[in-house]
């Protein structure tokens, strides 16, 4: 038991030092936080753009077949 007052007085120091400690640790997981969900905002702008350009190149590809498929047709009735 403490009864000395100095003895309280340290323990209330070390109380101290350990909010402390604790409160910049909280503040490091904050700022990583911070920049993780920078990255992950990035991330997300990246993944759009990629995918409205496969699916601009999936249109493509199918517009090139579709335009084949007609001249490969119309070539064959208008030969007759």
């Amino acid at each position: 038991m403490l009864t000395d007052k100095e003895e309280i007085l340290e323990a209330i120091a070390q109380l101290a030092q350990q909010v402390k400690d604790q409160g910049e640790r909280l503040t490091k997981v904050e700022t990583k936080l911070s920049h993780l969900e920078t990255k992950l905002d990035r991330d997300m702008e990246k993944f759009a753009i990629y995918r409205d350009a496969n699916q601009s190149l999936v249109n493509l590809a199918f517009g090139l077949i579709a335009s084949a498929t007609i001249v490969t047709v119309a070539g064959a009735l208008f030969r007759r």
